[in-house]
């Protein structure tokens, strides 16, 4: 016969998960709730949510990676703006629009919570390296550059990136480098539209842009802000000697044009580095 003092602490484990997640869900409403106090600031949101809904092909499904756990602050309002993108597309779609939402420093409770709002968990962590096969919205909040250079290889083709559009750090804001060689050559051909300067209690929290590649979104206005950033990318660390050798190539070399199919012809994968975690996605039911 089962333990009556076992029962009631499993009992009362599952209460106060229970509560938890309520309380996680009441966070993130709170927060969305909170992201345009202003009316200039709606009408940007809404401006750019129409251009994204507009955007041809416009998204069907929504990937995130690199959200972080939901016990970083800055993740509850990343939460809050995915559901804003979410719910945008699917007044548009008039339908659900499947969202897949994945960080290798997730806990059972982030698992939860993806869980509560009805997305998925990938099928395994690929470090990045997805390939998406309809028209996709990937929001990676301040990955780090190995992410995103996975992202673009795993859909190296130019109807795979017309199809894309993705939300995150400025791809022009990272120094051209051997080791990164799609984001150094598709960079000069991405639109980017920075998101408004929501308010947060976590600096930089929601900097960040919305990026197409070979188009642009429409009735949405140009406009740069990285410079207002309280969030930049770590600079590259180099070696000045490496740097100085190869000086005189890297600026007398001419960037590849998009109908040269040297363009597409890339060098092999790189090794993982320790800025791409590779913890399993955990076991369970999706």
């Amino acid at each position: 016969m089962p333990d009556p003092s076992l029962q009631s602490s499993e009992h009362l484990r599952r209460r106060d998960y229970g509560d938890d997640l309520a309380a996680m869900l009441s966070q993130i409403a709170a927060r969305r709730q909170a992201l345009c106090p202003t009316a200039e600031l709606r009408e940007s949101w809404q401006m750019l949510l129409e251009g994204l809904c507009k955007h041809s092909p416009a998204p069907e499904q929504i990937w995130c990676l690199g959200i972080g756990p939901f016990s970083h602050r800055a993740s509850v309002y990343q939460w809050a703006l995915l559901q804003e993108f979410q719910h945008a597309l699917e007044a548009y779609h008039n339908r659900s629009v499947p969202l897949t939402v994945y960080d290798p420093q997730f806990e059972s409770r982030d698992i939860a919570l993806v869980k509560a709002l009805g997305a998925h968990l990938p099928p395994s962590n690929e470090c990045g390296a997805y390939a998406f096969e309809h028209p996709t919205l990937i929001y990676m909040p301040h990955c780090p550059k190995e992410l995103y250079e996975a992202v673009l290889r795993a859909n190296w083709d130019r109807q795979r990136l017309q199809a894309l559009v993705l939300c995150g750090n400025e791809l022009d804001m990272y120094y051209p480098h051997e080791t990164i060689p799609c984001i150094s050559r598709i960079a000069s051909h991405v639109q980017s539209y920075p998101l408004p300067p929501m308010p947060t209690h976590v600096p930089g929290a929601l900097n960040g842009a919305v990026q197409v590649f070979f188009s642009s979104l429409a009735d949405v206005p140009l406009t740069s802000s990285i410079e207002d950033w309280s969030y930049q990318p770590a600079p590259r660390k180099t070696r000045t000697r490496a740097r100085r050798a190869r000086g005189t190539e890297q600026h007398t070399s001419q960037p590849l044009s998009i109908d040269n199919p040297a363009f597409w012809c890339l060098p092999p994968t790189a090794p993982v580095g320790e800025e791409v975690l590779t913890t399993p996605v955990p076991d369970g039911p999706m």
